[in-house]
């Protein structure tokens, strides 16, 4: 969350367009607290907001591209609409530390399946 998809790692040096890896490192730290007090009803769903931290990189081997010195970070908040298949959710995320090249995205939309 906070940058484009597909958008981090090493690029491509003829267009500069980001070309993927062979390594990958991600993770994401998220609490969700109800904005909502009325009666819970599974079927119906419940308001929550959400705070995260998220970060990660691609690359190729440690010889080769950005490696994990070079990781993205961002932070952020968001709502989501809880309900007994999954959660959907609007965030709004910043990154943490700016990379020129970098390409951001600050407002995201996403659905988690449950399981």
């Amino acid at each position: 969350r906070g940058y484009a998809q597909n958008s981090l790692g090493p690029r491509d040096i003829a267009t500069g367009y980001p070309i993927g890896g062979r390594e990958l490192l991600v993770g994401s730290i998220e609490t969700a607290t109800p904005l909502w007090s009325g009666d819970f009803d599974p079927q119906r769903g419940r308001l929550v907001g959400l705070f995260f931290i998220d970060g990660g990189n691609v690359w190729n081997g440690m010889n080769g591209g950005t490696g994990p010195s070079r990781a993205r970070f961002s932070f952020g908040t968001g709502v989501g609409w809880q309900m007994p298949f999954g959660t959907i959710k609007l965030n709004l995320a910043l990154p943490i530390k700016r990379y020129s090249g970098d390409s951001y995205q600050p407002v995201q939309f996403q659905f988690n399946a449950g399981f």
